[in-house]
């Protein structure tokens, strides 16, 4: 009976004043029944009473990261993180508070601390990636691109912002890589492909543009469809005289 259990390490926590194990205890039997202001009240009791409890300091943080309080969600995190043996999950917790913060150093730091559970978090970097893009904050997006990479090489949402990140840091190499990968993925869309086609006509990469038409033309798209594709990708480019020869 939750009730019942709340009541118990509540009882508990007034009876041994001292107690953070009950206080925290506490504050996990409100979580679960969706009382979260209790939840917190609790848990910040917990805290009180001992900082490195870990239980009351991820309960704490996850309240504060729901309420759009970042900063303190991580301040939470701290005292208990100093330990050592502190599981993956409360690195990655608060990996999402810094990169809520816009402290993507830190985000990144705490992200590679999960150590073999570090796949499981890889929508984390991949968030990191998206928000230092749209900050112009490019070093730290590279960074968070290499390690999205790591984790899911061939998720399109990292493809798509690594190209971004790409042709703001106007490096045609990694922006052939990414392009071509999202273009032979077995899901590829139309558009995929003709961006592909579209970056090899600017390059002036006419053989390997005729390879792409052909090898699409044999599956995923008919020729005279990649080219008007990759043609209006070139028009919305601003690259006219180059639309009008590929179409």
């Amino acid at each position: 009976d939750g009730a019942a259990a709340t009541q118990w390490a509540e009882s508990l926590a007034v009876m041994d004043p001292r107690s953070a194990f009950a206080c925290a205890r506490a504050a996990v039997l409100h979580e679960t029944v969706g009382e979260d202001v209790e939840a917190l009240t609790w848990g910040e009791r917990a805290l009180v009473r001992d900082s490195l409890n870990l239980e009351a300091a991820m309960l704490v943080a996850r309240m504060h990261l729901r309420g759009g309080e970042s900063d303190i969600a991580a301040q939470a995190l701290t005292p208990p993180l100093r330990n050592l043996g502190a599981p993956p999950e409360a690195y990655a917790l608060r990996s999402l508070a810094h990169e809520l913060s816009r402290r993507y150093d830190a985000a990144l730091a705490d992200l590679r601390r999960t150590d073999e559970l570090l796949p499981d978090f890889a929508w984390i970097a991949t968030g990191i990636l998206g928000l230092a893009l749209e900050d112009g904050r490019l070093e730290d997006a590279s960074q968070a691109l290499q390690l999205a990479l790591e984790l899911r090489s061939d998720d399109p949402r990292v493809l798509h912002l690594g190209v971004a990140l790409a042709r703001r840091t106007d490096d045609p190499i990694l922006e052939e890589r990414l392009l071509r990968s999202l273009a032979l993925q077995s899901t590829a869309r139309p558009t995929d492909i003709a961006a592909y086609g579209a970056f090899l006509v600017r390059m002036g990469k006419k053989d390997s543009f005729r390879q792409l038409v052909a090898w699409a033309d044999a599956g995923p798209m008919p020729a005279a469809d990649l080219r008007a594709e990759t043609g209006q990708v070139l028009v919305q480019e601003g690259h006219f005289p180059e639309a009008l020869e590929t179409v």
